[in-house]
């Protein structure tokens, strides 16, 4: 499956990055239910962390496929730190977390790896909150959905 697939790609690739194998970050997928307890305990046991969301699409009507419009799936990961704690020692500032992230995942970045789904870096902004510093990363990408039977 097309979304999953993405996420999957991400979390293979955001859990692997020397770059991110930092005392005090967690990273995972959010993609189950409880999705906010597990948000919270990785907060809470390592302080800063990279969630990655389920991917969106945008799909056009009169492909065959379907395929989504270009550029039309976005992936959106969350580097978070809550305000009133303070860092922890040695972990990098949310926003060079953020950059961190994006050069990952940007996939002409890396012209070595061969992503199944290939992803370009759309964004990196700030997401209003009131209890924590959240940079989001927005990745998109271009796919066709399938069965996989």
């Amino acid at each position: 499956m097309l979304l999953s697939a993405l996420q999957k790609q991400a979390l293979a690739l955001l859990s692997s990055a020397g770059e991110l194998q930092i005392p005090g970050v967690s990273v995972f997928a959010v993609d189950t239910a409880d999705s906010a307890s597990a948000y919270a305990e990785g907060l809470a046991a390592c302080g800063t962390s990279v969630g990655i969301l389920p991917p969106t699409g945008r799909f056009r009507p009169d492909s065959d496929g379907p395929v989504s419009t270009d550029g039309g799936l976005s992936l959106l990961v969350n580097v978070s730190e809550p305000i009133e704690l303070s860092r922890a020692q040695g972990v990098p500032p949310v926003t060079d977390l953020a950059e961190t992230v994006a050069c990952v995942l940007h996939s002409q970045n890396n012209p070595g790896r061969a992503d199944e789904i290939p992803l370009g870096l759309v964004d990196i902004r700030i997401v209003p909150d009131k209890e924590m510093l959240i940079m989001q990363v927005v990745m998109s990408a271009t796919g066709s959905l399938s069965l996989n039977r």
